[in-house]
This record gives C-alpha cells, sequence and structure tokens, in this order.
C-alpha cells in the first residue's frame, strides 16, 4: 500500500491552482458580462 502511495503521489497543490485559476476567470467573466449587461440596460 505504501509502495503504491508512494510511487502516485496526488498533485494537490497543482489541482489547486488550477482551480484557483478556473475561479478567478470565472468571477472576471461574469463581472465584465455583469457590467456589459448593465452598460446595455442604462445605454
Amino acid at each position: 500500500m505504501a509502495t503504491i502511495d508512494r510511487a502516485t503521489p496526488l498533485p494537490w497543490h497543482k489541482a489547486v491552482a488550477q482551480l484557483s485559476l478556473l475561479f478567478i476567470g470565472a468571477l472576471l467573466m461574469l463581472a465584465c458580462s455583469g457590467t456589459l449587461m448593465l452598460e446595455l440596460a442604462h445605454g
């Protein structure tokens, strides 16, 4: 069991980095679309 765990270590830091980048990208897209909708609604 220990040897298998050692052979395939879980790259959790990479997964966390990808998730955080995806979350930041989604937030940026949401903010951009929200401001665009507000501009279109008021314009």
